[in-house]
């Protein structure tokens, strides 16, 4: 009886054990590998999710980098139903700007990843434009906080993202004119409707030359090429560190911040009815550093002035943006109306539209005007440089 108890008890033991080496196993599983169909992270200890149509959000683990997968294939796959989205969250304290630049750069080149599949496809033109997003944003971070790598190291990094970006370029230009197609239309005359649905028949033949174009150099292959090597140096820390590289991360966030809110004010201070279309570009491209930098600033200084000088800042760059769109349809328009293969009444609808996209570029011009006040009160807030002095003395 004692010896069969024995017996039992051992065997007991080593279905314990077994168990137990089960679990670890598919703990290390889960923390190595990326399904196809879902990609989650864990910050101090809630599981983060978006729903299906926003994308599963990549957070981060205690300050770690998210772990690129050994292959890309996942993340590129065609089949993709939730591309990722990058959430940025609190800077830890302790934090480095190396390595919070690290982070910051793998997840939104990740995010990018995520995209490609959809993207080369053609699945839908958002694949696109959050490829495009991200990679800006990857950029962003890599230009605002120079000084986290090396000099060498930095300028070959934006050099890899700018060429991941240029290829795409004119492709979303296409997108979002042929995107824009009922709203344009209903902007001619009746007279001219026929000649504009002739001229988004020529636009969807140059956007699928365009497209066959662009994803023979975008395959997988290509992109794998140039982004499993770029995150497995974020992940393994291999890119040199630069002069600003052991600085507290928020503290040089807070002083990048701070540095460009003043070059802001200098810029929207020039601006008023005589103002070129240059200097409006210039105060564009400042609000948009200022977006980057208070975006990675946002969840760890999350207060009442903060929040208020998003918001004005938010309808700066809103006003801004339909301002450049137009500058840009009306160039895209022009380059159409020089095609002398273009019948006579398509040309008359091109002019018709030049017009539409030159009122509406006055129009979003007058708002920026309207709106340099308020943004030059939340640029100057006494409580919002208090708090960012605080926050540099980290």
């Amino acid at each position: 009886m004692v010896a069969g108890k024995d017996k039992q008890d051992k065997q007991d033991k080593k279905v314990n054990v077994s168990k137990r080496g089960t679990k670890a196993q598919k703990g290390a599983n889960a923390q190595q590998s990326v399904t196809e169909d879902k990609v989650t992270r864990v910050h101090k200890g809630e599981r983060q999710r978006e729903s299906k149509k926003a994308g599963t959000t990549i957070a981060t683990d205690n300050g770690k980098l998210p772990m690129p997968p050994s292959s890309l294939a996942p993340l590129l796959s065609a089949n993709r139903q939730m591309p990722l989205r990058y959430q940025i969250v609190k800077i830890p304290p302790h934090h480095t700007l190396y390595q919070q630049t690290c982070e910051w750069l793998a997840g939104f080149v990740l995010a990018a990843a995520s995209h490609h599949g959809g993207m080369v496809a053609d699945v839908d033109p958002e694949y696109l434009h959050q490829y495009r997003v991200n990679l800006r944003k990857a950029r962003s971070v890599v230009s605002l906080l120079d000084g986290a790598f090396d000099k060498t190291d930095t300028e070959i990094l934006k050099r890899q993202l700018a060429d991941l970006m240029k290829l795409s370029g004119h492709l979303r230009d296409l997108d979002v004119y042929l995107l824009a197609k009922t709203e344009v239309l209903a902007q001619l005359p009746v007279c001219l409707r026929q000649s504009g649905e002739r001229l988004f028949s020529h636009i969807a033949l140059l956007r699928e030359r365009e497209k066959q174009r662009v994803m023979a150099q975008l395959s997988q292959e290509a992109f794998e090429e140039v982004v499993a090597p770029l995150l497995k140096n974020l992940q393994k820390t291999r890119w040199h560190q630069g002069k600003a590289a052991k600085h507290n991360a928020i503290a040089v966030v807070a002083t990048r911040l701070i540095r460009q809110i003043g070059k802001t004010q200098r810029i929207a201070q020039a601006i008023d009815a005589q103002s070129s279309v240059e200097q409006v570009h210039q105060l564009r491209i400042a609000c948009k550093k200022l977006r980057y930098l208070t975006e990675l600033l946002l969840p760890s200084a999350n207060s009442v002035a903060m929040r208020q000088f998003v918001k004005a800042l938010k309808q700066m760059t809103e006003s801004l943006g339909e301002f450049n769109d137009g500058c840009v349809q009306m160039a895209f328009l022009q380059r159409q109306a020089e095609d002398t293969a273009l019948a006579p009444t398509i040309a008359l609808a091109i002019g018709a539209l030049i017009l539409r996209a030159e009122e509406r570029q006055h129009h979003a011009r007058s708002h920026v005007e309207q709106r340099i006040d308020a943004l030059l009160i939340a640029l100057s807030s006494s409580k919002l440089h208090a708090e960012l002095r605080v926050l540099m003395g980290q």
